[in-house]
């Protein structure tokens, strides 16, 4: 079989969950589809671990990666993409998520002659950052140079089909999924804990995630004043990095006017995610808007009961309200009662354990992996 060069293109190595579905996905794939990964943004000068772990899986894996120049405007990111496209000679373009889907379709505008064929994968809704930067008209402007749109869920794909018509009828969904393995044996609940120096014997809530106003931290540390009216042990434990320093203050600063600092957790970003989700009694995911969402199905393998906002794609992974408790997106009222309600009933728990574990076996890696490949295969020929 000839060789393809597919060419993954992502903003950043990041710590949320496009680096890390763009290199599952990749793992996965048939080896005659070559992959290579460029970076839009630089690595830095000092990374920390979280990225520099996350960097060395792509390159342990065979995966070349590959830095744009240390551009300081998109034009000439734009540039720096079209010439590696050409020189590595690639023969399909993937480019992931809102940033990559505009530049990368832009630089592969410019290298049609070479017959490059074209992927955006879109991985969230994108509303925000089209409204902000005014780039919907864009998008829907680049449709006209792509040949195959991939959406990581039902619920995305109907979004950006509303959003951008001309790509009805080009969009595949390929969810993202879960490394069953990774959670198959996790460790004892009071070693998690240490290990994450949590305290023993208290009820802890755990929240995965960047923190920003789409994940909805904020949310969660409001419900927590209410959970500890019959919980007040409790502790709610974030683990994530910031998008920005002003977002951790704003938080911080949330926790401390409810009088709940004594009662919050910043952990930031965790790459032992099997031991996290040992050391929590639930999870919650209170997310105002969701394309997919890796933590349910992480958690959900990890046999940690969720409790979630009924937002975006949340629902279609959970499959039905058996899988996990499903509550009114932006009322930390009702997400308070549910905690409170998995927290005080051991059979709930329980129950909500063993659906998540069954429910995860839906959304593997590797039959994500094959449906790309049958989806682009065909582009190449």
């Amino acid at each position: 079989m000839s060789q393809t060069k597919v060419a993954h293109v992502i903003n950043s190595i990041g710590l949320g969950g496009v680096p890390e579905a763009a290199f599952q996905l990749m793992r996965t794939i048939p080896p005659h589809l070559q992959p290579r990964l460029l970076v839009l943004r630089p690595l830095g000068s000092d990374p920390d671990l979280g990225r520099t772990q996350r960097l060395q899986r792509f390159e342990q894996s065979g995966i070349p990666v590959a830095f744009a120049g240390q551009a300081h405007s998109d034009i000439s990111v734009i540039g720096d993409i079209a010439r590696w496209l050409t020189e590595e000679r690639v023969t399909i373009l993937h480019a992931h998520s809102y940033r990559p889907n505009l530049l990368a379709r832009l630089a592969a505008s410019t290298c049609r002659a070479a017959k490059l064929r074209v992927v955006a994968h879109y991985h969230n809704q994108y509303d925000a950052n089209w409204e902000r930067y005014g780039t919907l008209e864009l998008d829907r402007h680049l449709a006209k140079v792509t040949d195959r749109a991939i959406a990581c869920s039902g619920d995305v794909r109907q979004h950006i089909t509303e959003r951008i018509s001309a790509l009805d009828g080009r969009t595949t969904v390929i969810p993202n999924g879960v490394e069953l393995s990774r959670f198959e044996f996790p460790p004892e609940r009071e070693q998690a804990r240490r290990a994450l120096n949590l305290p023993s014997g208290v009820p802890i809530v755990g929240l995965v995630g960047r923190l920003s106003r789409q994940k909805g931290q904020d949310i969660l540390i409001r419900a927590a004043a209410q959970i500890r009216l019959s919980h007040p042990a409790v502790l709610v434990a974030l683990a994530g990095a910031p998008d920005s320093p002003d977002q951790l203050t704003l938080l911080e600063t949330l926790a401390t006017e409810l009088g709940l600092s004594d009662a919050i957790r910043f952990l930031g970003f965790i790459s032992d995610m099997p031991g996290f989700y040992a050391a929590v009694d639930a999870i919650a995911a209170p997310s105002r808007w969701e394309g997919f969402g890796l933590m349910l199905v992480e958690a959900m393998a990890a046999g940690t009961p969720v409790v979630a906002a009924r937002a975006g794609a949340i629902p279609e992974v959970a499959g039905d309200e058996r899988t996990m408790m499903l509550v009114t997106p932006d009322d930390p009222f009702a997400l308070a009662s549910a905690i409170s309600a998995v927290l005080s009933d051991t059979a709930l728990s329980c129950r909500l354990s063993e659906r998540g574990r069954s429910r995860a076996r839906d959304f593997q890696w590797e039959r994500s992996g094959k449906l790309l490949a049958r989806a682009v295969i065909g582009m190449a020929l």
